[in-house]
């Protein structure tokens, strides 16, 4: 369960787990010395603290769309959140209602100890059996969990309690007070958390928790709740529950009432990321698209998972290793249950394939751990172990990634989310102040649709808007080459380095693929098939002389065009309204605070060459911003993604301050 001591903190996001004693009838905490529950009466215990003082049963009977946010302190063994899951699946019918559960967690249960804690209650081994199958590995950081097909999510705020509430943001509707007992873990109930609670809850939250200590009682008083000591559970004579008292302030998530309605334009990865999402929980969404589903830079056959994790740990590191675990997650989960095959989870090589490219693995190898099922650096041998090819570099090998064939995946979304691609060329937006609706031209001026929030995920064709024609996106031309696979080279895993190599599908090999800035040629390059070929022939040597043999009729290849940004980093947010070059700037400083965004108007777009794993975490980002619910991204890394980044860059250079 959650704590704030910062002792034995390993070396980059990685966690330690928490140590398990088994020696008794129930599991228990070696660093706490205190039990996670008690087998006889373990869940009964939570049922009554829990859910019955939070009055969680009647509460999700008259839940109507929309969600429900319940908080948690100390994740432990799960038992609170199953129980809330299946009491939820009992009371709540609604496909188009959402259970959100927030849980921080300082020592993660390794996935072994989750499972034998949860083997107690046979009850709930449906929810367990789902909740184990996406249960994240043990590092720092806020981790999506999709459950139930998204009618549950479950946030894990894995690290400091006191750090991760405060990179949150959410309004909770029910807190679950737990963590060991303040006697045990005092690092953890302190007034700073009892602030970062109260920030988090509204008129009318409810909260319980084990505990009658008086600190608990009075730091949860001096931060507005009204609390009441009540009877406890069995020999336990006393507990706390209390609520947020209404002040009468007006209701801030308006979203809740707003129309459930939405466009969006372009039908690539982003897109159909966005229109799922939305779909999942309850949305009605049309999209547009003048090429059909999956095509532009979306419309290769087979295409890598996979990030390039920074030696820092910085805010751009955290967020590619957050799209990449959560990518992982939705693909799999996904992949089992589409119609439409897209994900081959092979496993991927990044091989150290340069002298620079080593140095700087043999520097992220030593700064940073990280658990094995996420990555593990592998000698030239075990690299062509699992490759299933003679490979002469040393690399990284990430077992949970693969291959993914994208146009694929973009029809797989489309047919569960039930959304058909309407063709037709979107040539303007238009909003109306008046009702709040945007509305969509084609090229003649004619109205082609109307919705309260638009979507923009049309890669750099979204400068052609006259709102947003300052976005600093700019095409990078790539080209892939396919040829049909030799009997003799066989591969098991995705390989990459400069380019990427997958393995066989339907008998063909996909390489590439070229990384060209200032080429808007569209015809596939028989020079670019040579640079290809050559590339991969430096991945894996031993095919080098089959393939400069190779007689280039034979291949065939496809050109696309990916959107990127200056910094890199992908867009994904409200779109900003831009005030022009301003003489003055507001009280001598520009922040994101003076940003005025437009009403129901976002974007999803720069994605890049790592669109497979960011385009799916921004899916789930812009369906949090548009619905309000909790958000799934720390807000500092919300930050380094926003569309309003750049021109509040622009604008802090060019105004001077006032005086």
């Amino acid at each position: 369960m959650s704590t704030d001591s910062a002792s034995n903190r390993s070396p980059g996001p990685q966690l330690d787990n928490a140590q398990i004693d088994w020696r008794s009838s129930h599991p228990s905490s070696r660093l706490f010395a205190d039990v996670y529950y008690d087998r006889e009466s373990g869940l009964a215990e939570s049922d009554f603290v829990f859910l019955r003082q939070n009055n969680l049963a009647e509460r999700f009977a008259t839940q109507g769309a929309g969600h429900f946010t319940i908080a948690e302190t100390g994740f432990g063994t799960g038992l609170n959140f199953l129980l809330t899951w299946a009491l939820w699946a009992q009371q709540v019918q609604r496909s188009d209602a959402v259970l959100h559960f927030i849980s921080v967690e300082r020592w993660p249960l390794t996935p072994e100890d989750l499972s034998r804690s949860l083997e107690a209650w046979p009850q709930l081994a449906p929810y367990a059996q789902e909740l184990l199958a996406a249960y994240p590995p043990a590092v720092e950081g806020f981790h999506r969990l999709l459950l139930a097909r998204g009618r549950v999510r479950l946030t894990l705020l894995l690290g400091d309690a006191q750090q991760q509430f405060a990179r949150s943001s959410f309004t909770a509707d029910a807190w679950f007070l737990d963590g060991f007992a303040p006697a045990k873990n005092p690092d953890l109930w302190t007034p700073t958390l009892f602030r970062l609670i109260a920030e988090r809850s509204g008129p009318g939250t409810t909260f319980s928790t084990f505990s009658s200590a008086g600190a608990i009682r009075r730091g949860l008083q001096e931060q507005g709740f009204l609390v009441e000591k009540v009877p406890g559970f069995g020999r336990k004579r006393e507990m706390l529950r209390g609520h947020m008292p209404d002040t009468g302030a007006p209701d801030v998530q308006l979203t809740r009432n707003q129309p459930r309605e939405a466009i969006v334009v372009g039908a690539g990865l982003a897109g159909t990321h966005a229109a799922w999402n939305l779909t999942s929980r309850g949305w009605s969404v049309r999209i547009y698209d003048d090429q059909g589903v999956g095509q532009g830079a979306s419309g290769n056959p087979q295409g890598a998972l996979y990030t390039k994790l920074g030696v820092e740990y910085s805010p751009q590191t955290r967020l590619q290793l957050a799209s990449l675990l959560y990518a992982q997650r939705l693909y799999s989960q996904l992949g089992a249950a589409a119609a439409t095959p897209f994900w081959q989870p092979c496993g991927l090589l990044q091989l150290a394939d340069s002298a620079a490219e080593q140095a700087r693995q043999q520097k992220f190898l030593q700064l940073n751990r990280y658990p094995s099922d996420i990555l593990q650096a592998v000698s030239a041998e075990e690299a062509s172990q699992l490759a299933g090819a003679n490979l002469t570099q040393p690399g990284l090998y990430f077992p949970r990634s693969g291959a993914v064939q994208p146009r694929n995946l973009c029809q797989a979304l489309l047919e569960m989310a039930g959304v058909e691609v309407r063709r037709g060329l979107v040539a303007d937006l238009h909003f109306n102040a008046d009702n709040q609706l945007w509305t969509l031209l084609d090229t003649e001026g004619r109205v082609l649709d109307q919705a309260p929030v638009v979507v923009l995920a049309n890669a750099t064709a979204i400068k052609e808007f006259r709102l947003t024609q300052g976005l600093p996106l700019k095409n990078i031309r790539g080209q892939i080459t396919r040829f049909k696979a030799p009997a003799e080279l066989h591969l098991k895993t995705v390989v990459c380095g400069e380019g990427y190599v997958a393995p066989p599908l339907q008998g063909m090999l996909c390489t590439g693929a070229t990384f060209q800035h200032g080429n808007s040629e569209q015809q596939v390059s028989p020079e670019d098939h040579l640079e290809n070929l050559q590339q991969l022939g430096r991945l894996i040597p031993e095919w080098a002389p089959r393939l400069q043999a190779s007689d280039l009729a034979e291949l065939s290849g496809r050109v696309g065009f990916r959107s990127g940004s200056p910094d890199y980093l992908p867009l994904i947010g409200p779109i900003p309204q831009d005030p022009g070059i301003p003489d003055v700037a507001p009280d001598g400083l520009y922040s994101e605070q003076t940003l005025t965004n437009w009403p129901g108007l976002y974007a999803t777009v720069g994605h890049g060459s790592k669109g497979l794993a960011t385009s799916a975490l921004a899916g789930e980002v812009l369906a949090d911003l548009i619905t309000g619910q909790p958000l799934c991204l720390e807000t500092e890394l919300l930050r380094v993604i926003t569309p309003g980044r750049f021109l509040l860059k622009r604008l802090r250079q060019t105004a001077r301050p006032a005086r």
